[in-house]
């Protein structure tokens, strides 16, 4: 009986929890289930309505990130390339240049450098993140790892 009780408690939270997730963060989710054209749709209004509301807002460079990523996925690399850029103009007016999220679009604009083989592209950037993780979250961490993770990966393609 109680087991029960807990189930429908569950799955009401998971519901309340879902109604009251940010768009940007279902894209991402949407992104890692690899369900490509939901993610679509969901990132272009949220861009479109972080447009609207407040262009110049951190929210703002995080939806135009995430559709970058979408389009990216996608093979859809002209349309991805310049939401890179106005959410890394955003975050380094925002946040500043050396902020963890500014890393992130850094490193975004670098891996899709990196799918076109525009590597000399790529490297200042996967570079430049790198040392803005060194320098705010450490050599040790996750993010750091990662980052150094993919310049080593260009580096090899490159036969370097």
């Amino acid at each position: 009986m109680h087991q029960g009780l807990w189930a429908k408690a569950a799955a009401c939270a998971q519901g309340i929890a879902a109604r009251f997730e940010s768009p940007n963060r279902r894209v991402v989710r949407l992104l890692d289930a690899g369900r490509y054209a939901e993610a679509a749709a969901l990132a272009e209004q949220a861009v479109a309505e972080a447009l609207e509301k407040n262009p110049n807002h951190r929210n703002t460079a995080k939806s135009l990130n995430n559709l970058g990523e979408v389009y990216r996925n996608l093979g859809r690399f002209d349309e991805a390339e310049p939401l890179y850029h106005q959410a890394l103009a955003i975050d380094e007016q925002t946040i500043g240049p050396e902020h963890p999220d500014t890393a992130i679009d850094l490193n975004n604009l670098a891996t899709l450098y990196y799918n076109q083989g525009r590597y000399d592209e790529a490297e200042p950037l996967y570079r430049r993140a790198l040392a803005i993780y060194e320098k705010v979250r450490g050599p040790g961490h996750p993010e750091t790892a990662a980052n150094l993770n993919n310049l080593a990966v260009l580096f090899f393609k490159q036969g370097r």
